[in-house]
């Protein structure tokens, strides 16, 4: 994945190794672009790996993670301070 100017990348968070794992397979098989990166710590309790990918991607990637009963923790904004996020793919937190 071609690095993506920071307000237009989301980052997807893991509880588990295996949860990330399992993801990975499906946003490859999906055709999501993404890259493996490490999980931010203000927002990870779980497992230290993530997704990182694009904005525009999102929805695709979720739609991939949903359809194939892959879970994953939450989506967030990786930016500056913290806020909760009114996040529409459900638990979240926004990093602003």
């Amino acid at each position: 994945m071609t690095r993506a100017p920071e307000d237009d990348v989301r980052i997807i968070t893991y509880q588990t190794t295996h949860q990330a794992m399992a993801a990975e397979e499906v946003l490859h098989d999906a055709a999501v672009a993404f890259e493996v990166v490490p999980a931010p710590e203000e927002v990870s309790a779980g497992c230290g790996l993530a997704h990182r990918l694009r904005e525009k991607d999102l929805d695709a990637a979720v739609a991939a993670l949903q359809d194939a009963g892959a879970e994953y923790d939450r989506v967030v904004v990786p930016t500056g301070s913290y806020r909760r996020d009114e996040n529409r793919f459900g638990q979240g937190r926004m990093v602003e």
